[in-house]
Order: C-alpha cells, then structure tokens, then sequence
C-alpha cells in the first residue's frame, strides 16, 4: 500500500510540473487499486474534473468598515487571546497534502466547491512539496514590486484581477514567472494528530517547513485591541510590501475558534476591518459586451449612476471571465466601487444575483464564433485579425493613434475611417495625405488630426512595434527588441523580423506568442514601415541614464513626454523605484500611489525629485540648450 501510494503521488507531481511519467489510463488503474475511502482518491478522482467540495468550508469572513463596529467582537473575548495579519488582497486558495507531500490545490470558489488549479500552484516556489499540516489555506498574491513589473507588460492595474488572470491562463507556468506567491494563514490538522492549540504556533511551523505565512502584527490579550490599537496595525497593513485592503482579528486558540461555530456566511471567531476607503454601492442594471483588439469580450456592468471621490460612475468592467462568474452579477445586484488611483473604477465585490447575466454565445459585434481560452472568452475572427469585426478594428485603430502620440482618434472617428475602409492604423497616414479625414471629420476636426499625423512621420521603431499591437509585446518588450535592430529602412527591418528568434531574453511561453502574434500582425507592421521613417535612436544626450516616471496629467500626453525623455538619452519607467531620479506628477496627483511610493523612498534616503509638468517642461528646456 505504502509503496503504491508514493508511486501516485510521484506521479501526481510530475503531471502537475508537465512531465507525465504515466498515462490518464495507467494513473487512474493505479489510483483505484487503493480502498476506496482513501484520501488520495477523493482528492485525485478523475482528471479533467475541476470542481472540488471543501471540508471544512473556506466560508470569507464578516466585514467591518469602523473600528466601532470591530470593537464590540473584542470587547466580548476580552480574557481570550487574539492575534492579527493583514487582510490580503488576492486569491483564496486551499493546498492539499497527502502523507505530507503535496497533491493539490483549489481555489475558495463560492466557499462550498473549489476549482483545481494545482497545475498552476505546483510550480510556485512559496509552495512546499511536504506540509506538516493535510490542508493549508491561504492567498494567492503578487508583492507590490512584482506587480510593478508585470504592469509594464500587461494591462492590469489592480493586482488581485491581474493574479486571477494569471491562474486562469492556458499557460499554467505565467503565474510562477510573474512572480505570484502563497501566502499561508491557516493550517488544518487532522484529530489524531498532536497540533499546537494555537494558530500563530501552526503558523510558526509552516514557517519552518518552507511555507511563506502571513506576517503576525499581533498577538496578545483582546482587551488591548482597542480603537488605537487597530487604526495602528490599519497603517502597517497599508504598508506592507503585499497588497492589503485591511486586517484580520481572530482567536488564537483553535478550541475556542472551533467553539463559537459558523453562520452560512462567515466563521465567528474572527473579523475582517477593511482600510478606510471612498469605497461606493450602487445597483447593476445590466451588462454590456466589449470587443478589445485582441479579440477579448469583456463584461462592461451598467449601473446605477453614483458619485465616488468627486466623478460620477455609471459602468465598471470585470477584466476577466472568472471574476465574472464568481461574482455573478444580475440586475439589481449591489456592486461596491472603488477608483483605482483615484481614477479607475473597479468592482470590489458584487452580491450574486440568482439570474446572473448570460454570457454571450457569439460576438456582440460581429455576430462570429467564440472561444473560452482560459483567459478570456474571444471572437475567435478578432484574435486572427481585428480587422474582421468592426468593434475590435475600432479598439485596435484608437491603441494605434493613442501609441503614436494622436490624442483625436476616438471610438467614432475610428469607426467612420473603418466604414471609409481606413481599416488598419496606418492607413491614417493615407487618411490624412488625401484629405478624407477632412471629408470624414469636418474642415476643423479634420484639419486639426491631419497636422497630428503628420507630425509623427517619423518614430522611434519601438513606437511603431508598440502600436501595431502584437500580442505580450507592450512598451518594456517593444524597446528591448527595438533596441537591438541593428536597421533602419523598411525591407531590413521586416527581413529582420521574419528571422527574429524571439527566445533572447524572454520566457518561452512569451516568446512563441510574441512570434504567433508578429505572423498575424506582419501585413500592418509592413505597411507601418512604409508610412513611417524610423527614427534613429539616441545613444547620447542631456538626460543620458536619468530615469523619469509619469503620474497624473501634464499639459502634454504621456506618450509626447516620454517621447521628449528618450530624445535627450533619458529613460522611461512605469513605477517608481530605487533606480527613478524624477517623479513628474500632475496638479492633483499628491495622493497617488506613485507619489506615496516616491515620498516613502525619499525618506529612506534614496534621491528621488518630484517635479511638477512645469518643472518637466523647463528641464526638457534646459536639457536642449546644454
């Protein structure tokens, strides 16, 4: 029995890590040679099957909003001891384990059913391959400096959508890659086994057998929890290098925890005090389905118009379709909004409605076939070339004008120049040598997007790789490879590319939908060069090595900014860290999330100035006349 059961679970991990050493067949005629009550085959069943049920439940824990309405909780546990970690910000996840070694994973689901994704967890290097413990439970998240990194590359801006995103790839190893970790704040033991009554002690031990655990802020008699207390573990929470959106008060003692029993929402034992927010409700009164360039149908939720932090939402988007379905928005759900650094609203939480939103069974746009990838459902025309459905070739026109600095190409004018056939980005250029954005857009309007155009004739070739929209090649990615083309006219440049291979300096998986997304997008990257003299790039200057980062609006767009930077030798960043020398913040921007990270390093000792856009625009001046 002994030897059987550490030929599955060797087994077991080797599918997970993607180095099968047995077949579906040979694995399942092993694991139905055990009893059948055997741990190993509740927990391994059949694969291909994703839904797991929790025993215990993982139920998410009652909500506090004041420090008033936590203080009753301690108050009335006051001779008990409590203790205190953050409230991360991420996805709840519970690991299984098997005679100590490490067989499984699932996500917290809607408390009752998890999904598998043990695929993805075994990869990550906070995860242990033994556990004292048969279930841990905790988060799965990204550090604040991992999520800095991965902004420059992808579209997310809040870091849980961007870890949920992660786990639900088809390429099971991106979580690992970007860095995404297990943060463990809860060990299971079973009845035989001699486990210390208290939680911190478990959690000591998982520290000790390699887990990454929760960061303790606190541990000591409920009665010194009191309003000051909690404000001050609010702060450190805040501060931490994870993301957090509050802390978590709970009995240490797992007798007393277990005693005081469970609601169908939430445990007893313990209370969540979430940071004090702007955060608004509101109703959903419907969905509706956007086509980005990439082919991605993303839910754009109607609601209720409400004010938060002085701009009026009517809509939020949910970036993925996992969110979507575990949130299970319906008419009249009440969603909770919060403004991403003040100015993207995004959806906290949403209670489920019992006639959820249907998914679409075709493109809303172009009325094509569709495509659930794991990431996102996608009008399978769209992610081959956007140009087939209209609403994507609208997307994909307005990503091109916005990367090459034309602020005037919106949504309509996108969509008049497509109906005019101007169906690809370039063809603004043609647009705007035979006058039809004239005719299309009014003498003025018109006028005004021609003189843009033709000031942008010439580029730096990252600009134009960026604009042109090849999958996982954004900014950081694009002036990596434009940096090391070694040509500057058109046919060299595309003989280049079409040798390209693309694995230097990039993961594999990056870099083979770098080289799939360049074959689709060839045909407009060609007529780009045509259209466009490649700019050549700057290997000297005034601001040669200094590294700006952009917060907030200045009287010039970012990308015009940006662009002014790297003429004069400087570099652009996407986040603020060590390596920043200026900080350019807009009039309104002293409570970002950059200038808080700017103000904090300062006091640190690092040199960081922050500069108004005034201040940017008499340096840029400076710079020019040395």
């Amino acid at each position: 029995m002994e030897d059987i059961e550490k030929r599955i679970i060797a087994a077991n991990r080797a599918y997970n890590l993607g180095t099968p050493t047995l077949s579906d067949e040979a694995f399942d005629t092993l694991l139905s040679s055990l009893p059948e009550e055997h741990p190993l085959r509740g927990y391994l069943g059949v694969r291909g099957e994703s839904a797991h049920q929790h025993t215990p439940k993982m139920l998410s824990l009652s909500k506090a909003k004041l420090v008033e309405d936590v203080k009753g909780f301690t108050q009335t546990h006051e001779a008990d001891t409590m203790y205190v970690t953050p409230k991360l910000d991420g996805v709840a996840c519970r690991l299984i384990y098997v005679n100590h070694k490490f067989v499984a994973a699932y996500t917290r689901g809607d408390g009752s059913f998890g999904e598998d994704i043990s695929k993805v967890v075994a990869r990550l290097a906070s995860v242990p391959e033994e556990s004292p413990y048969p279930k841990v439970d905790g988060e799965l998240t990204l550090s604040k400096e991992a999520f800095e990194r991965l902004k420059s590359i992808t579209p997310y801006t809040i870091a849980r959508n961007a870890v949920v995103g992660l786990i639900s790839k088809n390429d099971v190893g991106a979580a690992a890659e970007a860095g995404v970790q297990f943060l463990a704040y809860t060990a299971h033991a079973t009845k035989k086994q001699n486990a210390p009554d208290s939680s911190v002690a478990r959690l000591r031990e998982l520290s000790e057998a390699g887990f990454s655990v929760a960061p303790v802020y606190y541990k000591g008699p409920a009665s010194d929890l009191g309003g000051l207390a909690l404000r001050t573990l609010q702060i450190q929470a805040q501060t931490d290098k994870i993301d957090t959106d509050g802390i978590v008060i709970r009995l240490d003692s797992v007798t007393a925890y277990k005693a005081l029993g469970e609601t169908s929402h939430h445990p007893n034992g313990a209370r969540a005090l979430k940071h004090p927010n702007d955060n608004v409700t509101t109703t959903a009164t419907g969905v509706r389905w956007q086509v980005g360039r990439s082919g991605a149908i993303t839910p754009v939720i109607e609601l209720v118009p409400v004010v938060a932090e002085g701009a009026e939402i009517s809509r939020a988007t949910l970036h993925n379709m996992r969110s979507f379905v575990e949130f299970a928005p319906g008419a009249g759900s009440v969603v909770e909004l919060k403004r991403s650094g003040g100015v993207i609203p995004y959806i906290v939480s949403v209670e489920a409605s019992s006639e959820p939103f249907q998914i679409p069974a075709v493109c809303p746009s172009c009325s094509g076939e569709v495509a659930d990838d794991g990431v996102a459902l996608r009008c399978v025309a769209a992610a081959e070339a956007p140009e087939d459905c209209t609403e994507a070739a609208v997307s994909a026109m307005c990503h091109f004008a916005a990367t090459i600095g034309i602020d005037g190409v919106g949504p309509a004018i996108a969509e008049a120049l497509i109906r005019d056939g101007a169906t690809r980005g370039p063809d603004l250029y043609l647009a705007a040598k035979n006058g039809r954005l004239v005719d299309l857009c009014g003498e003025k309007i018109g006028q005004s997007l021609t003189e843009e155009i033709q000031a942008k004739l010439e580029l730096p070739l990252s600009i134009i790789i960026e604009a042109c929209g090849f999958d996982r090649l954004g900014k950081t990615h694009a002036k990596t490879i434009a940096s090391k083309c070694p040509h500057n006219t058109p046919t060299e440049v595309l003989a280049y590319f079409d040798s390209l291979a693309w694995a230097d300096g990039f993961g594999a998986v990056d870099a083979a939908r770098m080289k799939a997304g360049y074959q689709r997008r060839r045909s407009v990257f060609a007529l780009a060069l045509r259209r466009i003299t490649i700019k050549p790039m700057t290997t000297s200057g005034a601001l040669r090595g200094r590294a700006f980062c952009f917060t907030g609006e200045i009287d010039i767009s970012r990308t015009q900014a940006e662009g002014y930077v790297e003429e004069l030798g400087g570099i652009c960043q996407s986040g603020v860290s060590k390596k920043t020398d200026f900080l350019v913040c807009g009039d309104s921007e002293a409570s970002s999330t950059k200038y808080k990270k700017a103000r904090a390093l300062q006091e640190q000792g690092h040199i960081i100035r922050i500069i108004s856009g005034a201040d940017f625009r008499q340096l840029l001046r400076d710079a020019r006349t040395e």
